[in-house]
């Protein structure tokens, strides 16, 4: 049984003023926001490729946000990006205590991660409405169809710069759509049908013959 995602409270509020929240952060209104969010362990989720990626990719309309990472890490990663000539292509907010508003600025959710038990947050990305462009990891698999709510990437260069531009050309009506796609696709993923599988679970356990075998005699050592 997967875990649930709030899926009322990532839904973005009518009343939420997205262009002026991209304006506050730097973005044009012309600008293709990524969004890329985790604790830590920038390395392990990523992040290293997609700098390399934006760097690579001749589009700087693409533009990257970064939540979360204690300060040295930010830090860190900062250095890296101006490195690589993306000062003014990625914007580092830290740790925040509600990430929502930062989904709800973006066009489109990246996580190129090594390896995930379940990654949350791709499915709070998707109950946003963003386009997930992520590996095929174990949870993510089940969220995310190729060409239907986002992209399926390889952890490399080429598979990230290939799925950029693959996104960033389709029509903003189409994008909006895979992202509607996807929001559909986290809502199975409810906390009302998550409280419905446990009390499946468990109503089928209990009028179960199920029980455990009793040892003939128990050994001491």
């Amino acid at each position: 049984i997967a875990n649930p995602i709030a899926i009322g409270r990532l839904e973005r509020p009518a009343e939420f003023d997205r262009e002026a929240s991209r304006r506050k952060l730097g973005f044009a209104a012309s600008d293709f926001v990524l969004v890329f969010s985790a604790l830590g362990q920038f390395e392990r989720k990523g992040l290293p490729l997609i700098l390399e990626s934006l760097a690579a990719s001749g589009d700087t309309r693409i533009k990257l946000l970064l939540v979360g990472g204690e300060p040295d890490l930010v830090a860190r990663f900062r250095q890296r990006a101006n490195a690589l000539g993306l000062a003014e292509r990625v914007c580092f907010v830290g740790m925040q205590a509600d990430v929502r508003p930062f989904l709800w600025c973006g066009d489109a959710f990246i996580l190129p991660s090594a390896y995930e038990t379940f990654s949350l947050v791709t499915y709070e990305a998707a109950a946003a409405g963003l386009p997930i462009l992520a590996p095929p990891l174990n949870g993510i698999c089940d969220l995310l169809k190729d060409g239907e709510n986002g992209f399926l990437i390889e952890r490399s260069i080429p598979s990230i710069v290939s799925a950029l531009e693959r996104i960033t050309t389709l029509p903003e009506q189409q994008r909006v759509a895979m992202g509607e796609d996807a929001r559909c696709a986290a809502a199975k993923f409810s906390e009302e049908r998550f409280v419905a599988s446990w009390r499946t679970l468990y109503s089928n356990w209990k009028g179960s013959s199920f029980a455990l075998p009793v040892p003939e005699k128990v050994l001491t050592w």
